[in-house]
C-alpha cells in the first residue's frame, strides 16, 4: 500500500508534534525536578535546620527515602523515629512530603 502525498504530509506534521513535544518534556523535567530539590532544601532552612552546601547530598537522599516510605503506604509518625538526620523529624518529613512528594499528601 503507498502513501500519497497528502498523508505523508499529515504522517510529519504528527511527527514534528511527537518530537516538540518530548523535547519540551525533557527541557522541562530537569528544571522541574531541580525546583523540588532546591524548595526543598530551602524549606529545611526555613524552618531551622542546618542546611549547608555540602550537606545537601544527604538531605536530599534522605527526603526521597522518606518519599518511598509514604509512597509505599508508611505514616509520617512511621517515619519520624527513622528521621535522624537534622535536629527534628517531623521538619524533615514535613519538607520531603511538601516540596518533593506532594503526591503523598492525605
Amino acid at each position: 500500500m503507498a502513501i500519497k502525498k497528502q498523508d505523508g504530509k499529515a504522517i510529519m506534521r504528527s511527527f514534528a508534534a511527537v518530537v516538540a513535544a518530548i523535547s519540551t518534556a525533557v527541557l522541562i523535567g530537569p528544571a522541574t525536578a531541580h525546583a523540588d530539590n532546591a524548595s526543598y532544601l530551602q524549606y529545611l532552612r526555613d524552618h531551622g535546620q542546618t542546611v549547608l552546601p555540602w550537606m545537601e547530598g544527604s538531605w536530599l537522599t534522605s527526603g526521597q527515602m522518606v518519599c518511598s516510605q509514604l509512597r509505599s503506604g508508611h505514616s509520617p509518625q512511621q517515619i519520624y523515629p527513622q528521621f535522624t538526620f537534622g535536629s527534628n523529624p517531623v521538619i524533615g518529613v514535613e519538607a520531603a512530603q511538601r516540596e518533593l512528594c506532594p503526591d503523598t499528601l492525605r
